[in-house]
């Protein structure tokens, strides 16, 4: 259903909104700071070592057959315009909360990384509760706040007849250090760069 992902690190929709008005956004960005944040994202994106994620993000809730995206759409989700793209992920959708400063992100894999699922499930979800970009960038890269999103998400499967089996949450602290160590990896390069570039700038000089 989504056609266009702009690079392989990102989940961006191109002219979708005009297509499906229901996924647009709740909070209006001008057109102008909204065009210089995608080129800024796009920028890292270029950049593999410092926003990639080869692997699948905290915390696996459920697995399932169906795809019930809409079924969120309906409660208020909308797509999640500027997210990391993970290895397997199909669909990246969120809802703001708490008067939008923090947001429920859910983000939708095929196959199941499990391979005792595989043949039984297409599908894996895994969601969790964070602070919103907009809000504070800072506190929503650094993962401060981030906890699974578990009743949110289970209720609305629950109340439409959704049929899924819900997954054994007993990895979620390590899955948790796991992010928390390739949040650390990405600073780490962040910092690298910006000593190379002060190098480069006084040698320049001199």
């Amino acid at each position: 259903m989504l056609e266009s992902f702009v690079d392989h690190s990102i989940v961006f929709v191109e002219n979708i909104w005009d297509k499906y008005p229901i996924l647009r956004p709740s909070i209006t960005i001008s057109g102008k700071i909204w065009r210089i944040g995608i080129k800024l994202f796009r920028y890292l994106a270029r950049n593999k070592n410092l926003i990639s994620y080869n692997a699948r993000q905290p915390y696996l809730l459920c697995y399932l057959n169906e795809d019930p995206i809409w079924l969120f759409f309906r409660n208020g989700y909308e797509i999640n315009e500027l997210a990391i793209r993970d290895k397997g992920e199909v669909w990246s959708i969120r809802k703001l909360v708490q008067k939008k400063i923090f947001q429920v992100h859910i983000r939708f894999y095929t196959p199941p990384e499990n391979e005792q699922f595989r043949d039984k499930y297409k599908f894996e979800l895994r969601s969790h509760f964070e602070y919103s970009w907009e809000s504070h960038p800072i506190l929503h890269f650094k993962a401060v706040g981030f906890k699974p999103a578990v009743e949110e998400v289970l209720n609305i499967l629950k109340t439409n007849g959704v049929d899924y089996v819900e997954a054994d949450r007993a990895n979620e602290q390590f899955e948790l250090e796991k992010h928390l160590q390739w949040i650390q990896e990405k600073l780490n390069y962040a910092k690298s760069l910006r000593g190379r570039r002060k190098r480069t700038t006084k040698k320049n000089r001199k």
